[in-house]
């Protein structure tokens, strides 16, 4: 088995330090635990309506959470801060 080192040198990958070392910001993180929260309300709102009209009002929240959860990896991972910027205009 290779060692970290070795594999990096192999593959030619480099990864910064401070997120090797950090991670995401702490913005970031919180985003994404209250992303998750809400989803997971959401998708027990969803179970707990009998009515049809309702369930889908519920799953379109659902699927506009999703999609800011997307867009949030999509910014953090390309470190693109126009499309955070961009989502709070809509």
């Amino acid at each position: 088995m290779l060692t970290f080192s070795e594999w990096r040198e192999m593959t030619g990958n480099q990864i910064k330090l401070d997120e090797a070392r950090f991670g995401k910001s702490n913005w970031t993180k919180g985003a994404a635990v209250a992303l998750t929260a809400r989803a997971h309300h959401q998708r027990n709102n969803v179970k707990s309506m009998s009515d049809t009209n309702d369930k889908l009002d519920q799953i379109a929240d659902l699927l506009v959470t999703d999609i800011q959860m997307t867009l949030l990896s999509i910014a953090t991972d390309t470190q693109d801060k126009s499309l955070l910027k961009g989502i709070r205009k809509r």
